[in-house]
């Protein structure tokens, strides 16, 4: 028996390829399928592939042309035969127990989801640090497993909305049809909300089993600015998703979402103003319709966990407004002044002197 389907996209990573399937190689659970999607590289990322598939025939190796993580993701689903499913990026790497502490504890408690704390790898201090919102468990209840309603005002700010740090069972995921979105980035986002909301049972295990990698050129994060709306599709479709899914039980989780993703707007805006370009861009797609469709003004003020979070948002409604004011009033002028310049050239200085002398008269 398959016990546990690791799917992994591969795209231009031959540098850190071989630490990350080192990592799943050498688990300490052997009842494993290594599911690699190849997105395209055009580095030495398959060659590697190809030659750790000859030497461990656990390892399935598939191409596409090039897409995104979302697509490589989708493929790797479709193959996967295990019990329960764990995703990997390639520049990442697992503790050498993960998954075996993952799946005896799903088969402890019978779980959906199992979730797991990440720590942050800095690659050249060669230091690792908890990431501190990958598992909140604070915010958990004290008993295992428990239902999603039992946290619904944390739900979406305790775990992070990322694949990896989680082991979903396949059969859960099947039925309710998940998948991922096809996009460049925040491609998980959906896919995991989704599954939080609709468990039957999750489990934590208050440990760092995963390793998430920092300081890397062309690393996602850093090139958020190239796709600026990459996050905002991931929010809106997101959001949407939970009302369809939800109904009216919506209203439960409301709080939890709205402060993740203002959360994460913030935060993703951060990144994409460095280029003032995309970072004036996606302000403005924010100052458009982030109102309309979230609502974040119509939640009262005391339930956002980060006062800072509504600060900085109301601030950058203003700070737009400003801006398409001083537009306004540059085209506005520009307008009369186009006008006024035809009226002259039309006799509006003689109309004017007719006027004044009838006015004396």
């Amino acid at each position: 028996m398959i016990k546990v389907s690791v799917i992994i996209p591969v795209y231009n990573s031959q540098d850190f390829l071989v630490e990350c399937l080192d990592s799943v190689i050498g688990q300490t659970l052997k009842e494993i399928e290594i599911i690699c999607i190849n997105d395209g590289s055009d580095d030495a990322s398959l060659s590697i592939l190809e030659r750790y598939q000859k030497e461990d025939d656990r390892i399935q190796v598939y191409s596409q042309k090039r897409s995104n993580a979302g697509v490589a993701r989708n493929l790797g689903l479709s193959k996967a035969k295990g019990r329960y499913l764990s995703f990997l990026d390639s520049d990442d790497f697992f503790s050498n127990e993960m998954l075996e502490k993952a799946y005896l504890q799903a088969e402890k408690d019978d779980d959906d989801i199992v979730i797991f704390a990440a720590n942050e790898y800095d690659m050249y201090a060669k230091t690792f640090s908890r990431i501190e919102g990958s598992l909140r468990k604070y915010n958990c209840p004290d008993h295992m497993p428990f239902a999603p309603i039992e946290m619904k005002g944390y739900l979406f700010n305790s775990f992070q909305n990322w694949a990896w740090n989680k082991l979903f069972k396949k059969e859960f995921i099947d039925k309710n049809d998940l998948s991922f979105q096809e996009i460049s980035r925040t491609n998980d986002m959906l896919f995991t909300c989704s599954a939080l909301v609709l468990a039957n049972r999750i489990s934590v295990i208050d440990e760092t089993l995963a390793n998430y990698r920092t300081g890397l050129y062309g690393h996602l994060q850093a090139t958020n600015h190239t796709d600026p709306d990459s996050f905002w599709t991931a929010y809106t479709e997101t959001l949407f998703k939970l009302k369809g899914l939800l109904k009216d039980s919506y209203k439960n989780y409301e709080k939890s979402f709205l402060n993740c993703v203002l959360h994460g707007m913030r935060y993703n805006v951060s990144r994409i103003e460095k280029d003032p370009k995309a970072g004036d861009y996606i302000k403005h797609l924010i100052n458009l319709k982030a109102e309309g469709i979230f609502r974040f003004l119509e939640m009262p003020e005391s339930d956002y966990y980060r006062k800072d979070d509504i600060g900085w948002y109301k601030k950058l409604l203003r700070e737009c407004a400003a801006q398409n004011n001083r537009s306004r009033r540059k085209w506005y002028l520009k307008k009369v002044g186009k006008t006024l310049t035809s009226l002259r050239n039309n006799g509006l200085d003689k109309t004017m002197e007719k006027i004044r002398g009838d006015l004396k008269k």
